[in-house]
């Protein structure tokens, strides 16, 4: 794996909470930042993945009825599974 170093300021209190965690933990401040980072990361791909689904349902109004989808759970790990709803 490749690493690329970063030069980041953070506040003192920041600091000291890191220092903390790492002290109490067993991952050094540089891999708590990172995993921070990569969940930061992670959630604002999926946050941007709800807008753009959330901007598609007011443009077209299309849903799936909660019952479509209650039956299509409910239908899983049986000889009848159901395929997915649409729209």
């Amino acid at each position: 794996m490749t690493t690329i170093k970063r030069m980041i300021e953070i506040d003192a209190d920041v600091d000291a909470a890191l220092a903390r965690v790492a002290e109490a933990g067993a991952q050094s401040p540089s891999q708590i930042i990172e995993s921070a980072l990569v969940h930061f990361l992670n959630d604002a791909a999926e946050t941007a993945e709800d807008a753009q689904r959330w901007e598609e349902y007011l443009t077209t109004r299309k849903s799936i009825p909660i019952e479509a989808i209650e039956a299509w759970v409910d239908s899983w790990d049986t000889d009848r599974e159901l395929p997915m709803p649409t729209p």
